[in-house]
């Protein structure tokens, strides 16, 4: 009976934590790597534990909103950069220009944090309008109106 026992808890004990092979041996840092080697974005950023790592995934995994403000709980000049890099992504240039400036002045000759700057600001001043448009759109392009004249 003490045999039937022992054996029933060993079987239903791993159920109930719902222990993975990967929780026993790994941190969670090197599960989210794998994850990440795997293509599997959004779980290795829900495994990470550090904002960089996370904010990488998620910029991996399309969701840039998200990696953005992940990445600006840390202070670092790669995070910076790479909160930029997910600014230009969502088409805010303040923004990135921002990142893009605090990142340099962590780390003042780091060339592709200049480069990406210089892209952000080209691509800003690319969609203002201009100075003689009446109101412009705002940095956004869009379709013309579309009149159809009734009169005749």
């Amino acid at each position: 009976m003490r045999v039937f026992a022992a054996m029933m808890f060993l079987l239903y004990v791993p159920a109930a934590l719902a222990l993975d092979w990967a929780d026993l041996w790994l941190t969670p840092d090197q599960q989210g790597q794998r994850l990440l080697d795997q293509g599997r974005f959004q779980e290795a950023a829900a495994r990470f534990t550090t904002p960089e790592r996370m904010g990488t995934a998620l910029f991996l995994a399309g969701d840039f909103k998200t990696a953005a403000s992940v990445l600006g709980r840390s202070g670092t000049a790669e995070a910076h950069y790479n909160r930029g890099n997910a600014h230009v992504m969502l088409g805010e240039y303040d923004a990135a220009i921002e990142a893009y400036q605090t990142a340099l002045r962590k780390h003042p000759d780091w060339p592709e944090a200049s480069q990406n700057l210089q892209i952000a600001v080209l691509r800003k001043q690319a969609l203002a309008p201009p100075d003689d448009d009446a109101g412009g759109t705002g940095g956004m392009l869009g379709a013309d109106e579309i009149v159809f004249d009734q009169s005749g």
